[in-house]
């Protein structure tokens, strides 16, 4: 099963994220229910939106890593099929079967 598959799976697998992420929640949950029942002012903010940033931080490269040609495949055909330009699309695939000089790179013209 691929990441976009289904809408499932839409957080990356590589490097621990699923993990870093459900220990990041569970701590927001935990330290703003702690605030919440001692009535404290603790500075929470700023450790959290540092945290938060580590962890947008670690999901793009995540991300960035768990792509492969299965994944890419799925999202070219995902693209297609919700694309309300469809026309557009199928020029453009009949432009490249036809080698036309308007996605030929410049180098590969003659």
């Amino acid at each position: 099963m691929t990441r976009f598959q289904n809408n499932r799976h839409f957080l990356p697998a590589r490097f621990y994220f699923r993990y870093h992420a459900l220990v990041l929640a569970s701590a927001i949950c935990l330290l703003l229910s702690i605030e919440w029942l001692l009535g404290a002012r603790w500075p929470l903010f700023w450790p959290l939106i540092i945290w938060g940033l580590m962890v947008s931080i670690h999901y793009f490269f995540s991300a960035a890593f768990d792509i492969n040609e299965v994944w890419a495949d799925d999202r070219v055909v995902d693209v297609k099929t919700r694309s309300y330009d469809l026309g557009h699309i199928m020029n453009i695939e009949h432009r490249i079967d036809g080698t036309h000089d308007s996605v030929t790179p410049h180098t590969e013209r003659e």
